[in-house]
């Protein structure tokens, strides 16, 4: 159902109509007398209700550079403990090639919307005096399709440009906040909202390819590690769990320091996407790697201080693996040398003076300390190696990586 959601939403049928024909399609593929409840929803007020929402987000807009409008859906939970639905606004850097749904760069004041009518697709979808109710079958498609047209329709209102602030454009993007499916709603220009695919004059420039044994020749000393762009790698999905079945966040292996308790004893993985089996797979959003046994040995052998091993499985894959669990942290970026931009004011107070990303990274060597894989405080999502363990895991023809270099 994900393919008619897009569809609608980037459909010219408004707020109403674009439910009528959702829920149609819905009771077409399986009919059950509860579709028709959806359509009492009051979709028209709810959308009253957004509006107020994102024009008080407006008075205090992202900064530039953020390029990407993110709206998550969440799941919080009612005043009987029941699960809802919701939408959370942030902003971050677009880039098409990410499973973008992390960096909480900016969020207004109040970043959830409140939103009665996702809320009551959940309640009816889930009702409890039903023994089969509909549902996922239910929650999946309407979500999207319902809050897809109400920010389409929003943000070509005049007022939305307010949004961008001094940005020339902003791709709104909705999805979920926990990872998985998104759709891309448009693009928000000072001509006003551009529904559908991201205009070429917004895609980051692709840098170029890397390529290890060059940059070696060339005296590069530092690389970050990083999941290669090839459609038959396997890709895990962002959902992991224990030995007792409980769910583990994967951010857990990001923050650059060991992991006790359950987690430490094993985690069992989903895959996202079947492909060929690399030596290293990237679980997302964050990513966090996940080797072969073999190349867990051999990272663990070049670098024995910086790597924990974690011992991981996945399903419908009978070989061993581990969660390889960066525990060395530097604080090396070399900012005199280096080029960034930095949060302002008009974000988070925890943010303010931050660096928001990097055009341009280059380590200090002297307080790199010794370190052979490790972490940079600014950016903990990433993974940078030495040259020298580089240039072995090419040796041992480790595949599912590759090494970008940096300077230092």
């Amino acid at each position: 159902m994900y393919g008619v959601a897009k569809r609608i939403v980037r459909s010219d049928l408004g707020v109403a109509d674009g439910m009528r024909a959702m829920v149609a399609e819905c009771e077409r593929r399986l009919p059950d007398p509860d579709w028709k409840r959806f359509l009492a929803l009051d979709f028209e007020a709810d959308v009253a209700r957004l509006r107020a929402w994102l024009r008080h987000a407006a008075d205090s807009p992202p900064p530039p550079e953020l390029t990407g409008l993110w709206f998550g859906f969440t799941m919080p939970m009612g005043p009987a403990g029941e699960v809802l639905c919701d939408l959370e606004l942030h902003a971050d850097i677009y880039d098409p090639d990410d499973d973008w749904a992390g960096g909480h760069g900016w969020e207004p004041a109040r970043p959830d919307a409140e939103s009665v009518a996702l809320a009551g697709i959940y309640l009816i979808a889930g009702r409890p005096d039903r023994e089969q109710p509909l549902g996922n079958y239910a929650e999946y498609p309407l979500c999207f399709a319902y809050a897809g047209l109400a920010i389409r329709q929003l943000l070509g209102e005049p007022w939305a440009d307010g949004l961008l602030g001094s940005a020339k454009g902003r791709v709104a993007v909705l999805g979920w906040d926990c990872g998985g499916d998104e759709i891309v709603v448009g693009t928000l220009r000072r001509e006003g909202f551009l529904p559908g695919p991201v205009p070429r004059s917004l895609l980051p420039k692709p840098p170029p390819k890397p390529n290890l044994s060059r940059d070696l020749g060339k005296g590069v000393r530092w690389f970050e590690m990083k999941p290669p762009a090839l459609a038959d790698t396997l890709v895990l999905l962002a959902k992991a769990v224990d030995r007792r079945r409980r769910p583990v966040n994967l951010a857990t292996f990001v923050r650059g320091h060991r992991v006790s308790g359950a987690p430490a004893q094993g985690v069992r993985f989903v895959k996202r996407s079947d492909g060929a089996v690399s030596d290293l797979l990237f679980a997302h959003p964050d990513p966090v790697p996940v080797a072969r046994s073999s190349a867990a040995d051999l990272l663990e052998s070049l670098a024995p201080d910086d790597v924990q091993r974690i011992p991981a499985r996945i399903r419908g894959i009978d070989e061993s693996f581990d969660v390889l669990n960066v525990v060395t942290v530097r604080s090396c970026v070399d900012e005199s040398r280096s080029r960034f931009t930095r949060y302002g004011d008009d974000v988070a107070p925890h943010l303010r003076g931050k660096i928001v990303y990097f055009r341009e990274l280059v380590l200090d060597e002297q307080r790199i300390d010794g370190a052979d894989v490790f972490r940079i405080p600014q950016r903990l999502q990433s993974i940078f190696v030495s040259a020298a363990v580089a240039e072995a895991l090419k040796a041992n023809d480790v595949a599912g990586v590759e090494f970008w270099p940096i300077g230092g």
